[in-house]
């Protein structure tokens, strides 16, 4: 009963792993394919610009060969020719190698793409022809002056320099040629290597990380978020969170089922729950009224004390009220000593001293108390005199702050 859908998921997941690896795959082949494409491009390149001028410059070399044994030949005209049979040989053999260097300069100055070494070829040609007919003339004079090769060889004096001249520029205009556009075909291609690795390393990695990242959020992800739930629920966590419920795959129904799952032990805990509610209270109850009576058994007979003697001033928490940590309960007066501020002229502030007796007469009783000075300022106040304090007795609290006092010193020490 629990085979087909384990079979249905894993083909859909083995699906879809394929389909992400058939696409990396395809872009790694595209890019390889540009580069051997971008090669292909650079062999025809060197195929075409450097070989048929390597081509056309071997031709210029076996022209330049052709066009040397011709003279070779001439040579050999004028040392051996007294002979009739040795000059029919080599002048025959003369005109062979003149055919030959013809035939193959007419051919090669059709072909060659560069318009300057055609040119120099087709120069070659003219002065190719001048030349031949200066050797037949020198051939008469050779015959004229009774087969003297001093003449013959007069005639024709300097005649096979020119086009030398042309064919050694013709090859160099080549070889040049065939060096430059060798080291751009040289260039494109390392280049090209390195582009082609360069685009196949970012291939690499990009198909990568998105096989990585589609297999994350598509696969791993949601069964991940399933496979926590589940943990979860197990742990007794309902509060926990299933997602995917919307997919249309295995995954989606597995998320529903826990779903399911998760709302029947909802209904679960709060059946205990509304079991368990009442005995709560009760225990709650009872903790509460043990709570009571243990603070009623320590605080019923409590006593505060307060640090010294004095008058209450102020009772700042009466009877049922709540009292706040660290706020005062009463504000005590301290009447016992009285202390007394006088100001004393700077005239005369030099002449007490702390301790010296005092006088002090209420204003209203004209009652007197014996005193002492208890401190003297030492800097003057506003109007120029020094604040002083003295205190004198009221161990029974019979006088009260604020009254007004005369003060009289005694200066004789």
């Amino acid at each position: 009963m629990h085979e087909k859908p384990k079979r249905r998921l894993q083909l859909m997941v083995r699906g879809r792993i394929l389909l992400l690896f058939a696409a990396c795959t395809f872009l790694v082949i595209a890019t390889a394919a540009f580069g051997f494409w971008r090669f292909s491009a650079s062999l025809q390149a060197f195929d075409n610009d450097v070989m048929s001028r390597q081509t056309n410059a071997i031709d210029v070399e076996a022209i330049e060969i052709s066009f040397k044994k011709q003279v070779q030949e001439w040579k050999d005209t004028l040392l051996r020719g007294k002979k009739p049979e040795a000059l029919e040989k080599h002048w025959t053999a003369f005109q062979q190698r003149e055919g030959d260097a013809r035939t193959t300069a007419d051919r090669l100055s059709r072909s060659i793409a560069d318009a300057e070494a055609a040119q120099l070829v087709a120069q070659f040609l003219t002065a190719h022809k001048s030349m031949g007919e200066a050797y037949r003339r020198g051939l008469q004079e050779f015959k004229d002056h009774d087969f003297d090769s001093a003449a013959g060889d007069k005639a024709v004096a300097g005649i096979d320099r020119a086009p030398t001249e042309l064919l050694g520029k013709a090859k160099e205009r080549l070889l040049a040629l065939a060096h430059s556009a060798a080291s751009e075909a040289r260039e494109e291609a390392h280049r090209t290597s390195w582009i082609t690795i360069m685009l196949l390393g970012l291939a690499t990695a990009a198909g990568a990380a998105v096989f990585m990242i589609a297999v994350q959020r598509s696969i791993s992800l949601p069964l991940t978020i399933v496979v926590h739930a589940l943990t979860d629920l197990a742990a007794g966590n309902t509060a926990a969170q299933v997602n995917g419920a919307q997919r249309g795959d295995e995954i989606g129904r597995v998320a529903d089922a826990v779903q399911l799952l998760r709302a029947k032990m909802i209904e679960a805990d709060q059946l205990r729950a509304e079991q368990s509610e009442v005995e709560q209270r009760l225990l709650r109850q009872r903790q509460a009224e043990a709570a009571l009576e243990t603070t009623k058994a320590q605080y019923g007979d409590f006593k505060l004390w307060a640090p010294g003697n004095g008058l209450v001033a102020q009772i700042a928490v009466r009877p049922g009220e709540r009292a706040v940590a660290g706020a005062p309960l009463v504000k005590l007066a301290m009447v016992d000593p009285m202390i007394v501020d006088v100001e004393v002229p700077s005239a005369v502030v030099d002449k007490i001293t702390r301790g010296d007796p005092v006088m002090v007469r209420i204003s209203e009783s004209g009652q007197e108390y014996a005193g002492r000075v208890r401190a003297i300022a030492p800097l003057p106040g506003k109007a120029g005199a020094h604040p002083v304090e003295v205190e004198f007795s009221n161990p029974n609290a019979t006088l009260l702050a604020g009254r007004a006092a005369d003060v009289r010193f005694s200066f004789e020490h």
